[in-house]
């Protein structure tokens, strides 16, 4: 039995960072600040913990646009799983910008 999983969403949360070390003494302080994330997961594997075929893909985007910060981010994720014999090999990628 294959699980087939397609998720989209997106939502907005707050961080708190922690900055300690900056050179600029005014910005070592905690600060709360929104950002937006939004996900696509792709997901066919048979098994979720010790899957023995199936992909699995998974892109994040992060976008932090305040007045305390301003950032994006992208998080992507890439498996396949191959059956071969009693074993499964697994190669995965995974890029973050």
């Amino acid at each position: 039995m294959f699980l087939k999983v397609v998720q989209i969403w997106g939502i907005v949360q707050y961080q708190r960072s922690n900055i300690k070390e900056s050179l600029d003494e005014t910005k070592n302080k905690k600060t709360t600040f929104p950002y937006f994330q939004a996900s696509l997961i792709h997901d066919n594997r048979d098994e979720i913990a010790f899957p023995t075929k199936g992909t699995y893909l998974k892109a994040d985007y992060v976008k932090g646009n305040s007045k305390k910060s301003n950032f994006d981010t992208t998080y992507l994720k890439g498996e396949i799983n191959i059956p071969v014999s009693k074993l499964t090999i697994t190669p995965s990628i995974i890029h973050q910008v």
